[in-house]
């Protein structure tokens, strides 16, 4: 049988909101990953409470016994948004100096930046592209059937648009990044001249 949010929080279903707040803050100080805990486990917490302490989607979910819609896209976003991280952090480490001699994390945003720079430039090339299509398909005017050039070009737009919209969401999750980093510092051993 599959675990419940109120068993994950180890509750009753007819807890109240200060005991799920209680619940929830006992839970994560032992699965928060500062404090050596799973950190999977903390966001699974951090989820259950965060649908458990929202009225409307509480009510939904003892409804349904499903997550609202927007919770799971906002935890399909927190997920994407570690692996990122995660990714690059290794990768650049697996790639830096020494780590006593080399600062991860002035590494780690540098890349950071040189992809929000990408980010903008695909974003800056994909207007443009969308802004062109949109005016030949405006001055297009093919047969009333089979209207094979238009569909296609129809289709690149579409396509163009969801680019955006990927390249978009990929820099806000960069961005997310930036400022993650920002409250971290790293310990860099100067090397001896001598």
């Amino acid at each position: 049988m599959e675990q419940t949010l109120y068993d994950l929080l180890g509750l009753s279903r007819d807890a109240t909101p200060s005991q799920i707040k209680s619940a929830f803050r006992r839970a994560a100080k032992q699965s928060h990953p500062d404090a050596g805990g799973d950190a999977d486990q903390f966001q699974r917490l951090k989820a259950a409470y965060e649908v458990l302490s929202d009225e409307e989607a509480r009510k939904y979910y003892d409804e349904t016994g499903e997550v609202p819609a927007d919770r799971l896209s906002s935890l399909a976003e927190d997920e994407r948004f570690r692996t990122l991280l995660g990714d690059m952090l290794v990768t650049i480490i697996s790639q830096a100096g020494a780590p006593e001699f080399t600062d991860i994390l002035e590494e780690t945003r540098g890349t950071l930046s040189r992809q929000i720079k990408a980010a903008d430039r695909q974003l800056v090339s994909f207007s443009h592209l969308t802004a062109r299509l949109g005016e030949v398909l405006r001055r297009l005017h093919g047969p009333e059937k089979e209207d094979v050039i238009t569909e296609l070009l129809q289709q690149r737009l579409t396509e163009t648009e969801n680019k955006i919209k990927l390249t978009l969401a990929l820099k806000r999750r960069l961005l997310k990044l930036q400022q993650t980093l920002e409250r971290y510092t790293y310990d860099v051993e100067v090397e001896s001249i001598m």
